[in-house]
């Protein structure tokens, strides 16, 4: 989506300007294989290094995965809103990653955003998440995986201590559980959700007629801009569809019971867990804190430094 987004004319989209090792990406990084038809992530943000050094932070992407309307970030707020004026007279895109739990905190502080969220079969997700470790380590919920499912864990559990409980579950139960949160919120709070097998994979999907109706994109465009969708390999998941199920129906039971189906994103999550104690109780007391921040903090520093490593391997392996 980003992908379309930044051929659409009078537009500038700005790659994951959220991440915490956005510097060193932008030093480092070049596109993923996956990534069909990207040659380069951050051409957008040059002639801008002077709003990123006095005003990108580390702890964008860090901390704070589930932010909520009364919740005060006002140099996140600032950064955004400078990244996106700085493109005046055209459109800023901004990728946000790591955005999922912070709609309602996005919704309050940049009211003027339309917020396009973009979902996935959860299954399809798992699976992009964890093709890169050996197959026997797929199930653990402690893996550094690609979409940082421990770091995010880890962030959220002091505000939703059961996702703690599913760190010793296989690791889709702690996938889906995200998942599914983040879809309720995408559901209730985006102004647009387009879902990504169905709307855009899809030959016959209408995600890109959809975004002509909701002025995102020009219609004159729609030809052009679905040249660039390719859609991935098809994949084998290496458990059953029961398997899944399970997991997914126990998670479901969860949410359900402490409120978070059918309130959350709608009401304070203050408001929510007084009102199904008995439920949050279960997974009182988690006193995790102060053990989980500057383990945060390693975590993102060991990964801008493997960014920079891997870049060395990139070109040496290149010049031989």
């Amino acid at each position: 989506m980003w992908q379309l987004l930044r051929a659409s004319k009078d537009t500038v989209a700005f790659y994951e300007p959220d991440h915490d090792g956005l510097l060193a990406h932008i030093a480092n990084t070049t596109p993923m294989p996956s990534h069909v038809g990207v040659q380069r992530y951050w051409d957008e943000y040059a002639g801008r290094e002077a709003l990123l050094a006095s005003q990108h932070q580390a702890d964008f992407g860090s901390r704070d995965f589930l932010l909520e309307a009364h919740d005060e970030r006002p140099a996140l707020a600032d950064f955004l809103q400078a990244l996106a004026h700085s493109c005046a007279p055209r459109r800023a895109v901004l990728k946000l990653n790591r955005f999922s739990l912070r709609l309602p905190w996005l919704r309050a502080h940049l009211p003027d955003a339309r917020i396009l969220h973009l979902t996935r079969e959860p299954r399809a997700a798992w699976f992009s998440s964890r093709r890169h470790l050996p197959a026997e380590r797929w199930d653990a919920s402690c893996e550094l995986d690609a979409y940082d499912l421990l770091q995010w864990t880890l962030d959220l559990a002091p505000k939703l201590p059961f996702l703690a409980s599913l760190l010793d579950r296989p690791s889709y139960s702690l996938h889906f559980a995200l998942w599914r949160l983040s879809d309720l919120l995408g559901e209730r709070l985006a102004d647009f959700q387009l879902h990504l097998e169905r709307d855009v994979h899809d030959p016959l999907g209408l995600g890109l007629e959809r975004m002509v109706r909701a002025q995102m994109i020009d219609a004159s465009e729609v030809t052009a801009l679905r040249a660039l969708i390719v859609k991935p390999r098809d994949f084998e998941l290496p458990h059953s569809a029961n398997y899944f199920d399970s997991l997914e129906n126990e998670v479901n039971s969860w949410l359900d019971d402490l409120g978070l189906s059918p309130s959350f994103g709608l009401e304070p999550l203050a408001r929510i867990r007084q009102r199904h104690l008995r439920a949050w109780r279960r997974f009182e007391p988690l006193n995790l804190g102060a053990v989980i921040a500057p383990l945060l903090q390693a975590l993102s520093a060991a990964r801008a430094e493997q960014t920079r490593l891997l870049r060395i391997v990139r070109e040496l392996e290149s010049t031989r």
